[in-house]
């Protein structure tokens, strides 16, 4: 058996690394073939001890296991052994199969098996129940495993728990409330997974969900030619109002009245046509709006929206019958609640861009990025102190 020692170790991390060195020594048996290091790749010669504690007591959340990444014919030299159940214990070693993110665990229970000595057996525990935490990426605070959430934000997600519950469902809220429901990411940044109506329900609070479902709800219906949004103050609701010549229609939800041709709040006492006149002469001409609005980019959109604040983020608002959509006014791509990257080559950008949507994205209407027409005035990012 060969004897290691580590001498670039403080005292309390010696003592660690003793302790399970101490642990790994029980799982040492004698080989009498030739293996090849999986670590280094190096043949060890037959005869020597080898480690089996990565094959027996040792797999990660996902269930991989000494099987998944290496073959029967490997094995771990005492060299590269040498760290590798302090590492784990503490949490610091990845799983060996590639593209997953999630650490390697050790399974204290066949430990248990292999100590006799219960000196040993009660410090190991000790400092392996020391290490079964994490820190919560959105309130960085640590939490104990055994509290985490059951479940990654989705099946997909190849990391272990990375936020609390309580956060992953403030996450949900927040991300419904502010409108960016329609493309919910995984809260971690290092994951790009997205999240399925099914992974929001599983985390998020009753009453975020059952407004979810009902944001999900209207998108579906919003693609029906007879479907409209309610252009009601502050109101997100829309429905496919009853089948009548007369366009007032009211909404369900804030109860205020509609028109159908127009879509915007009803206008009493004058028609459809007397309505879009009235619009044409009191409000601006044709040139003008052009020259001073820009086309929401969402497909299915395409409402001239004005930029009213200093600042360079846009909404389609759907109170004056657009769409809810939020854009970069200079570079037009849609943000959602976890990308707000912009394009390379927009005054906004940081080092980290995104690519230009292609034409076959779904998300964005044909020459959504085209509106030859606009003049920017002077002042358009001019920063208001107030």
């Amino acid at each position: 058996m060969v004897l290691v020692t580590h001498t670039k170790l403080s005292t309390p991390e010696m003592d660690d690394w003793t302790l399970c060195w101490e642990v790994n020594l029980r799982f040492h048996n004698r080989v009498c073939l030739l293996l090849d290091c999986y670590v280094c790749g190096k043949t060890q010669s037959s005869r020597n001890y080898h480690s089996t504690f990565l094959r027996d007591a040792t797999s990660c959340r996902r269930g991989h296991t000494w099987s998944d990444w290496t073959k029967n014919t490997s094995c771990i030299c005492s060299i590269c052994d040498k760290d590798n159940v302090l590492e784990i214990t503490k949490r610091e070693k990845t799983c060996f199969v590639e593209g997953c993110k999630s650490l390697l665990n050790v399974a204290v229970k066949v430990v248990e098996d292999k100590i006799d000595d219960e000196s040993i057996l009660k410090e190991y525990r000790e400092l392996w129940k020391k290490h079964q935490v994490f820190t919560c990426l959105i309130c960085q605070c640590e939490e104990s495993l055994e509290d985490a959430p059951s479940r990654p934000p989705t099946p997909n997600c190849k990391h272990d728990p990375s936020v609390c519950s309580d956060c992953m469902s403030g996450f949900l809220s927040n991300a419904i409330d502010k409108g960016g429901w329609q493309e919910i990411r995984c809260p971690d940044s290092s994951c790009d997974q997205i999240l399925s109506g099914g992974d929001v329900q599983a985390f998020a609070s009753r009453e975020a969900f059952l407004k979810y479902e009902e944001l999900v709800t209207m998108r579906t219906l919003s693609k029906l030619p007879s479907f409209r949004w309610c252009a009601g103050d502050g109101c997100e609701s829309g429905q496919i109002p009853s089948g009548s010549r007369n366009p007032k229609w009211k909404c369900r939800k804030c109860s205020a009245c509609n028109c159908f041709n127009c879509k915007t709040l009803y206008h009493e006492k004058k028609t459809c046509q007397q309505y879009q006149r009235f619009k044409q002469v009191d409000g601006e001409s044709l040139e003008t709006i052009l020259k001073t609005t820009k086309g929401c980019p969402k497909r299915g959109c395409m409402r001239r929206v004005e930029k009213h604040k200093r600042c360079r983020d846009t909404f389609c608002e759907r109170k004056g019958g657009g769409c809810g959509t939020e854009f970069c006014w200079n570079c037009k791509v849609i943000y959602s609640a976890n990308n707000r990257h912009h394009l390379a080559g927009c005054q906004f950008a940081s080092a980290q861009t995104r690519p230009k949507p292609s034409a076959r994205d779904r998300l964005y209407a044909e020459d959504w990025d085209k509106d030859p027409e606009y003049e920017a005035p002077d002042d358009l990012y001019v920063w208001d102190s107030t």
